[in-house]
Parts: structure tokens; C-alpha cells; sequence
């Protein structure tokens, strides 16, 4: 089992899922490696794997800490139901945070589609002279 943080977020999933949910503190690790990849092996195919693992691995991190009870020793006492209740708090910030992002997204292809349209659709537009697919028809002529 391995825990690592690079620091490099933009290029190293396993970074951006350690980012997301607050575990880049070497000293006090919460996920190993081969768990957060196991989280972003089952979510490969969506549409961003690292928000989906992320949700993941908070939630996971706050079945972790609901199993654990308050202790106390001496004046020292940790709540780590607390813990569980932040992660959970986490798991449902990072959904709502990814339902903008999937409708940012939505909304960005919905623009491009009614601009391209709108366009096409210009009377006074001046037609460009080269397009694509203009030689799609590779047929000789006799």
C-alpha cells in the first residue's frame, strides 16, 4: 500500500481525487493509492472519473470515520463522527459541484449548436469558399 501527492493536479489523477477531498498532507494520509485508483478504474468512462472518484472517496472516507466512536484521553478528545459528518458534507458538496459543471458543459454545447445554426442560417453571411467536407464526394467524373 502507497500513499503519494506530487502536487500536480492538472496531470496526475490520482492528485486531483487527493485535492478534491482534503488528503495531501503526507503526515496524515486518509486514502491509499490503490484505493483512489480503485475509485477512478470504476468511474473511467464518465464524463470527468476525477470529480466521480472524489465523491467517491468521501463518502467512503465518512463510512470510514462513522464506524469510529469519540475517545478521550487525558484533555484530549476527538469526535470523529464529526469527521464522518464533514466527509459526508464533502461528498454532497462535490456532487452539486459536478451537476454545475455537466450543466456548464450542456450549456457551452447548446450554444455552439444555436450559434452554428444561427449562422447557417444568415442570409447576409457570406458564404465561405472552403468548407469541410468538401471533397468527401472522392467519385471520378467520366
Amino acid at each position: 500500500m502507497t500513499w503519494t501527492y506530487t502536487c500536480e493536479p492538472s496531470v496526475n489523477s490520482l492528485d486531483a481525487v487527493r485535492l478534491k477531498i482534503g488528503d495531501t498532507n503526507e503526515d496524515d494520509p486518509q486514502l491509499q493509492d490503490e484505493e483512489i485508483q480503485y475509485f477512478l478504474d470504476i468511474h473511467s468512462g464518465a464524463s470527468r472519473p476525477e470529480m466521480s472518484a472524489a465523491i467517491e472517496a468521501a463518502g467512503a472516507l465518512a463510512a470510514k470515520y462513522a464506524r469510529e466512536s469519540t475517545y478521550r484521553i487525558g484533555q484530549v478528545s476527538e469526535t470523529l463522527s464529526r469527521k464522518s459528518e464533514a466527509y459526508e458534507r464533502l461528498a454532497e458538496d462535490l456532487k452539486i459541484e459536478l451537476r454545475q459543471l455537466k450543466l456548464v458543459s450542456a450549456a457551452m454545447v447548446a450554444h455552439k449548436i444555436s450559434l452554428k445554426d444561427a449562422q447557417e442560417d444568415d442570409t447576409d453571411r457570406v458564404v465561405p469558399s472552403v468548407s469541410i467536407g468538401m471533397h468527401d464526394n472522392n467519385e471520378s467524373v467520366p
